[in-house]
């Protein structure tokens, strides 16, 4: 299995898990393109002024340095 898969069924359970306690989040996707790689951000929010901000690679390479 690609770790591209893992990834995605690991977004896949935490977002489930998220929906299933009501606990709000957003989740983005941004494509890659010859720059930067594909990224899925998922960003969990604890109270109105703290969240939690997880980034994940969708492609192998370096890591993502700056999201616009």
């Amino acid at each position: 299995m690609k770790s591209n898969a893992i990834q995605l069924i690991q977004l896949n359970a935490a977002t489930n898990l998220l929906i299933k306690l009501g606990i709000p989040f957003d989740l983005f996707f941004l494509p890659g393109t010859r720059r930067q790689a594909a990224v899925a951000e998922l960003v969990i929010f604890i109270n109105p002024t703290t969240t939690i901000d997880f980034t994940i690679s969708l492609e192998t390479g370096g890591p993502v340095l700056g999201l616009e």
